[in-house]
């Protein structure tokens, strides 16, 4: 897949691509999730691209709403990332909710989790102070 290629703007347009297939077409979609989609899209959350970020949220979220949750929980690196960008600016934050609320509604395992590991906790005490200058949260 291109998800590998050196270029930010070849993996932007590679993840435009998945995004329509994965929104369109159910058997394509369940061929891409077997064949290792999570773990690529997974590695992009620790790109030093906001954007490249965003995107891997956006596809993130479609596979956990289609009930493919699951698959990222056995990826911790993704969980750590998606937990350091609710620390980061506005727009990175929203995305990564966005993947926690579609996770959490898709596996009551995960949930479990994130309150095993103590994520729960951390973004709750830390939302009321996102909320006093983040207007995402308001």
């Amino acid at each position: 897949m291109m998800l590998t290629h050196n270029n930010n703007i070849v993996k932007r347009a590679s993840l435009s691509c998945i995004k329509k297939i994965l929104l369109s077409n159910d058997l394509q979609f369940q061929f891409m999730v077997e064949n290792k989609l999570c773990p690529m899209v997974s590695d992009l959350l620790s790109s030093n691209s906001s954007s490249l970020k965003s995107d891997a949220c956006d596809i993130i979220s479609i596979i956990c709403n289609k009930g493919y949750g699951f698959m990222l929980l056995d990826n911790s690196s993704a969980i750590s990332n998606l937990i350091r960008m609710v620390y980061e600016e506005s727009d990175l934050r929203q995305a990564a909710i966005k993947v926690f609320k579609e996770l959490s509604n898709s596996s009551g395992d995960f949930n479990k989790q994130l309150i095993d590991a103590g994520v729960l906790k951390t973004l709750f005490t830390n939302l009321e102070r996102f909320k006093d200058y983040d207007k995402v949260l308001k």
